[in-house]
């Protein structure tokens, strides 16, 4: 008799810890934009170092924008932003965008911060960056 009573609560008792521990949880929203550099990386042309690339979205964000940079490194320094081009307009379903700089010598990498907000009101903020790339003028 006991040994039944036992098995009958077991289920119950596990729906309700599983039940619990999934309305604690709380998951990050997930972006549904995503932004690929052309190459892979920044590259040279014409005597400027360019980072350019797409944006594209799963679903269509209620609001958008991006800012692409590139950067530089001088040896033993810190990251410098020489580059920047922003936009507010929404993928449908690519968006272009690329910036440039002077070419130097170094280091130099590209960075997209992507700022979405999904229709039911949820806003994230992504940041990809490009492989880093030795560049020789």
């Amino acid at each position: 008799m006991k040994l039944t009573a036992l098995t009958s609560a077991l289920p119950i008792a596990l729906v309700l810890v599983t039940g619990t521990a999934t309305m604690d949880a709380t998951a990050a929203p997930t972006p549904s934009c995503t932004f690929t550099f052309h190459t892979g990386t920044v590259y040279d042309q014409h005597d400027a170092v360019i980072a350019g690339g797409y944006a594209e979205c799963i679903t269509t964000p209620a609001e958008f924008s991006m800012v692409v940079t590139v950067r530089y490194k001088p040896r033993g320094g810190h990251w410098v932003t020489r580059g920047r081009e922003p936009t507010e307009e929404i993928p449908a379903p690519r968006l272009n965008l690329a910036t440039w700089a002077p070419c130097e010598d170094g280091l130099w990498i590209g960075v997209a911060t992507l700022w979405e907000t999904s229709p039911s009101g949820v806003s994230t903020q992504t940041d990809f960056e490009s492989a880093p790339r030795i560049i020789t003028c």
